[in-house]
């Protein structure tokens, strides 16, 4: 056998060892050199295999736990009921009411409130513990929304204020521009005196 052969080459190293393996058969020795899922004892398909090769009955390696007899005989015992609501002693105060439902205010969140195990996306990274910096400003501590202070000069929203403020010295009042369309409007429409000239046959 080939077993045989390379304990025989190592056969100065280990003495004892080979003394002891001699004498149990080659076929139950440890298969050391084989995935750990072949030592667990589970029937997988070498393990039947192996057993339909030797001529054995396969439910002969099936622990009794997972037989038909083991479950009645666990459940052989009395199994007394369950109390259930029709034993519940009823309370003098009535039953419990509701509590009143509230209109918060806002728009309503129609997405799902996510549990603390579901899985977060990858993608995202989250921006928990960091400070905030504003992007108007360029300091630490607020955001744009409460930002009081003047654009830093590298900011973006530099020219949109500046803009802004521009097209807001442009552009008139809306008084001012009801006035003046008002004195354009009476210097185009020509006034007439009601005098005999213009009225040749007033009296007949």
């Amino acid at each position: 056998m080939k077993e045989i052969e390379k304990v025989d080459k190592k056969r100065g190293q280990e003495q004892t060892a080979i003394e002891w393996l001699a004498e149990i058969p080659s076929h139950h020795w440890a298969r050391c050199f084989f995935p750990v899922k072949t030592h667990c004892d589970v029937v997988v398909n070498n393990m039947m295999a192996a057993i339909e090769y030797h001529r054995q009955n396969l439910e002969d390696f099936v622990h009794a736990c997972f037989k038909k007899e083991t479950y009645l005989r666990v459940y052989s015992h009395m199994i007394k009921p369950v109390p259930g609501m029709h034993d519940y002693e009823e309370s003098p105060l009535g039953p419990v009411a509701p509590p009143h439902v509230i209109k918060r205010a806002g728009r309503p969140k129609k997405a799902r409130r996510r549990d603390a195990n579901d899985i977060k996306e990858p993608s995202r990274v989250s921006r928990r513990g960091l400070t905030h910096t504003c992007a108007i400003c360029f300091k630490q501590g607020h955001n744009k929304r409460s930002c009081t202070n003047p654009p830093h000069p590298n900011s973006r929203f530099r020219q949109s204020s500046r803009h802004a403020q521009t097209s807001d010295d442009a552009t008139p009042s809306s008084q001012e521009a009801a006035a003046e369309m008002h004195t354009q409007s009476s210097s185009s429409v020509p006034h007439y005196n009601a005098t005999e000239e213009s009225f040749p046959y007033a009296e007949v």
